[in-house]
């Protein structure tokens, strides 16, 4: 019995954020999979800047942007750059990857016909999805075999 309430405040939790991530990750990819058939239309950059950010000791860089657009006379602003997140090890990678990607003024705004608001720059998947996706399964996967485990003891 007590195996089972250690199971239950401790890997109920785990398996919980990981359907969150599962989620997040497979809601990211199939948007970003969307995005490919929405149209574009023309941008300006309004900012652009590279931020620093450590995590266990690693340091990463993030891509920020801002831009506006206009869809039939309303003009929109978004800083969204694709679905997922965008992670880089050096700030010349993170630079130069988006240089290569989004195109300077005129820039190609990618919006989604149905909410004008909803817009990227760049269309194709992120390896942040990917990455939510596998911690989300693995999330799921360690209670699940813990769970097994307790139940074949008894």
């Amino acid at each position: 019995m007590v195996e089972f309430q250690v199971f239950l405040i401790f890997f109920a939790p785990l398996a919980l954020v990981g359907a969150v991530c599962l989620f997040l990750g497979v809601r990211n990819r199939q948007r970003a999979r969307a995005s490919t058939e929405w149209h574009s239309v023309p941008g300006n950059l309004l900012a652009f800047e590279i931020t620093k950010g450590t995590y266990k000791r690693q340091t990463h860089y993030y891509p920020h942007l801002e831009y506006e657009y206009t869809v039939n006379g309303a003009r929109y602003t978004s800083n969204r750059i694709s679905f997922g997140y965008l992670a880089y090890d050096s700030e010349d990678e993170a630079k130069s990857d988006i240089e290569r990607r989004v195109q300077r003024n005129p820039t190609k705004v990618y919006y989604n016909p149905k909410n004008p608001k909803d817009a990227v720059l760049i269309t194709d998947g992120t390896s942040g999805s990917a990455v939510l996706i596998g911690i989300g399964v693995m999330l799921i996967a360690l209670p699940l075999l813990f769970g097994f485990y307790f139940l074949l003891r008894r």
